[in-house]
């Protein structure tokens, strides 16, 4: 039977198993993708993305943020 406290109800737990299993070098290459697909976009869509990122993990929003220009500080306020 299904239990919450077996399966966590949350929206980062599957994303963040799945990323701990990234090498390095997957990691830069989607930082990389994302970093393209984003780059035309209004920073206010991209603080509000990398805030997702950010509570996903702190050094993939930090890497992300780096290439896309947009202020890591500001980031970690916004998740507050």
């Amino acid at each position: 039977s299904y239990s919450s406290r077996q399966y966590p109800i949350d929206d980062f737990t599957q994303p963040q198993n799945l990323l701990k299993l990234f090498t390095e070098q997957q990691k830069e290459t989607l930082i990389e993708n994302l970093s393209n697909s984003m780059k035309n976009i209004p920073n206010y869509i991209k603080e509000r993305q990398i805030c997702h990122f950010y509570r996903l993990d702190n050094e993939f929003a930090f890497l992300l943020s780096e290439n896309l220009g947009i202020d890591y500080l500001k980031i970690k306020e916004l998740s507050k």
